[in-house]
């Protein structure tokens, strides 16, 4: 069984699976919270997550592996074109059995599914049945038996789902492309930026984490080294001895609690950036899954006017 409290992530530097629930996710509400992801367990070498959520037919509880999350999100990203669907953590052939980078991937799966609980048509939709109460039990076939849909089923889906009035001027259409351009062009400056950020914070943290590891390392070696060595010069008196004396352990343990009550201040800016740029992955999607609808519909016209 995978464990841990606080280990790298899969950009090396120290995670903490309660940052978000503590400080960069107030603004969800309740009902999010009810979508949770842990207790990675490797089955012969396949690590599966114990999922719980919350629908108009119940709580479901689930094991699921990490190809299950990413297949739901291809398919959500096919069959709701425009929907900004929440990203999950990208593949990794190498190193993905590894307990630090499994919490981090943990972390992240849950994210996913909490960012996508804003979308409620979503959580109710036949494709998140599929993942969550898949007939026959299997998951992958579930989600692969859904066949393509249509141009027009894709169109009225859509429309009916987020309420869209299609029927506007064209000066309106205009306006909002010309609002969705410059958005794009201020992905395309903030992207780097972040990055930027996410790893100059890495570095910091792993700084940081060192220092605080150092500073537990340092005061178990004092107290050994008392043990070990004082004690000769003391005449074997306890009484005698700082860390270890056996009638005040009030120094010894104000060390051991600051040791442990010590924080890493980097690891919420950490995951408040990478969150950021998982988001914004997310929109480009969506931007550019709306280019081509427009693409193909120019082409359509050009083809009507050559006809």
């Amino acid at each position: 069984m995978v464990e841990s409290n606080q280990d790298a992530g899969d950009d090396g530097v120290i995670t903490d699976p309660t940052v978000y629930e503590k400080n960069s996710e107030v603004a969800m509400n309740d009902y999010e919270f009810e979508f949770s992801v842990g207790k990675p367990v490797d089955n012969g070498g396949r690590i599966t997550y114990e999922v719980r959520g919350k629908d108009r037919h119940g709580v479901w509880e689930i094991k699921r592996r990490y190809n299950d999350f990413f297949l739901l999100r291809e398919l959500l990203t096919r069959r709701f074109p425009g929907v900004p669907v929440p990203q999950v953590p990208p593949k990794k052939a190498i190193g993905n059995k590894d307990v630090t980078f499994i919490q981090d991937r943990t972390f992240y799966l849950q994210r996913f599914l909490r960012k996508l609980a804003r979308f409620q048509f979503i959580i109710e939709s036949p494709e998140m049945q599929a993942f969550c109460r898949p007939q026959g039990g299997d998951v992958e076939k579930a989600l692969g038996r859904m066949l393509p849909m249509s141009t027009i089923q894709l169109y009225d889906r859509i429309k009916a789902l987020t309420d869209v009035d299609t029927d506007v001027e064209n000066y309106l259409k205009e306006t909002s492309a010309a609002k969705i351009n410059t958005f794009n062009i201020f992905i395309r400056q903030i992207e780097p930026v972040l990055n930027n950020i996410k790893n100059d914070l890495s570095r910091y943290l792993m700084s940081k984490q060192r220092s605080i590891q150092a500073y537990g390392e340092m005061a178990k070696f004092t107290q050994r080294y008392e043990e070990l060595n004082v004690t000769h010069y003391m005449d074997m008196n306890p009484d005698k001895l700082i860390f270890t004396n056996p009638n005040d352990s009030t120094l010894r343990d104000g060390i051991i609690i600051c040791a442990q009550s010590l924080r890493n201040p980097y690891i919420d800016l950490y995951h408040w950036v990478k969150g950021e740029l998982y988001d914004l992955e997310a929109m480009k999607t969506s931007i550019a899954s709306r280019q081509q609808v427009v693409e193909n519909r120019n082409k359509l016209e050009g083809k009507k006017l050559s006809t």
